[in-house]
């Protein structure tokens, strides 16, 4: 069955076509929401991309797995309603099982496994509560109002990338960076890129989302259109975001090289890699603008 649904799907690799097939099974039998099969096969694609192309290229498949199930939960947050998020976010905090709807099922799922093979959740558990709080009260910010440091500390929650970093970092055994240090400093400038290249990708799609008034669709999902605030400033704004996230990227280029920011980089190459290859499906249009940032690595 798995293998007919994902027949339209192009693979990279080998490793992206087990991994798709696994998170596939995976989120099937995990299933609650009534969205049904041929969804769940282009989430679990959509998923694999990113975590293969993502993932440290020694990275075993058992690894990937654990990311890519995260990623399957990002998604299904992403994709789907903010309702089950409030009570989602509780739970978590306060130690109870994750019950709420799909999302919650997906959640406790992977805690779950981590915990079954003894990893450290308490960091991560802390950052998916956060998370989920961020993308339940997203409508809540009025964008007329919000300061650029306020819209960062925003977007840098849901865009979702920092509990994926504290799950591959979980994985790998590094230190949790601490607070003011230069590995912080270097955590805090790939979820950036991250947001970045996302919002560089989906600017045709959300500025029709938020003409239309699409539920979920607001200003405060996309830093070029928050930095565009009318439409002659859309290619200044287009422009301000590449050289920031070149100058991000340089950065990298010219950091020391440890375990933690070879993992860093290996995601934020990665995110530009997936969104590259996902570009006629998620991200129309998008190709040119994305050809233009450059990578860390050679």
């Amino acid at each position: 069955m798995s293998t007919d649904l994902l027949a339209p799907y192009r693979m990279i690799n080998r490793r992206h076509r087990d991994l798709t097939r696994e998170l596939l099974a995976w989120s099937l039998r995990l299933c609650s929401c009534g969205q049904g099969a041929a969804w769940h096969a282009q989430t679990a694609y959509v998923a694999a991309t990113f975590e293969t192309c993502g993932a440290p290229s020694d990275a075993t498949l058992d690894e990937s797995l654990l990311g890519g199930k995260y990623i399957v939960f990002f998604l299904c947050v992403d994709d789907g309603p903010t309702d089950q998020l409030a009570n989602l976010e509780q739970e978590l905090r306060s130690g109870r099982p994750a019950a709420s709807g799909e999302c919650g099922v997906l959640c406790h799922a992977l805690l779950d496994e981590m915990n079954k093979r003894a990893l450290d959740t308490q960091q991560f558990t802390t950052e998916l509560a956060d998370f989920c709080s961020a993308m339940a009260t997203e409508a809540q910010h009025d964008v007329r109002t919000m300061t650029e440091e306020q819209f960062h500390a925003l977007r840098r929650q849901t865009i979702g990338n920092q509990p994926y970093i504290t799950c591959w970092r979980t994985i790998r055994g590094l230190p949790v960076p601490t607070p003011g240090s230069e590995a912080q400093e270097f955590n805090e400038l790939a979820v950036e890129a991250v947001y970045l290249v996302n919002d560089l990708a989906s600017i045709t799609k959300d500025e029709e989302e938020v003409r239309k008034g699409a539920a979920n669709a607001y200003v405060t999902s996309n830093w070029v259109l928050f930095h565009a605030r009318s439409p002659g400033e859309l290619h200044t704004a287009i422009d301000t975001a590449i050289t920031r996230y070149s100058r991000i990227v340089d950065t990298f280029v010219h950091a020391p090289q440890t375990p933690f920011a070879s993992l860093l980089s290996s995601v934020v190459d990665g995110n530009l890699d997936a969104h590259l290859s996902l570009t006629s499906m998620r991200y129309p249009g998008s190709a040119q603008i994305l050809r233009v940032l450059p990578h860390i690595g050679s």
